[in-house]
């Protein structure tokens, strides 16, 4: 699949895509692999181990020229959101090879599965 066939293209960028083990934000992340152009970060955040390394697998296969991460973890808790803004942050100062991105997005689907008060 080439990085440009699904519509108008996001540059390099780096994109973090929380809820990325089902669903919509699963949905998501596979729409915006195929807009980013080559050297593009894509970090898949889920509370599930399984389910955003299997799409980090898919997507990797299917887009070689991106550098795909799943970041397991629970954004219900502070420690998961902690460790999501530390790994995150240490993946993308390790990415970063000199080349300007010219994006950072965040496509925000986490839920949080509780009674509201």
């Amino acid at each position: 699949m080439s990085s440009s066939s699904s519509g108008p293209g996001l540059g390099r960028a780096a994109c973090l895509v929380t809820g990325a083990s089902r669903g919509f934000g699963r949905s998501m992340a596979r729409l915006v692999a195929a807009r980013l152009a080559p050297g593009s970060l894509l970090l898949l955040v889920a509370c599930s181990a399984g389910a955003p390394g299997e799409l980090e697998g898919e997507l990797r296969a299917a887009y070689p020229e991106l550098r795909i991460q799943a970041l397991p973890a629970d954004l219900g808790a502070n420690e998961g959101l902690q460790r999501v803004a530390w790994d995150a942050a240490d993946t993308l100062r390790r990415h970063h090879d000199g080349a300007r991105l010219q994006r950072l997005l965040l496509l925000n689907n986490a839920g949080l599965q509780s009674p509201l008060e």
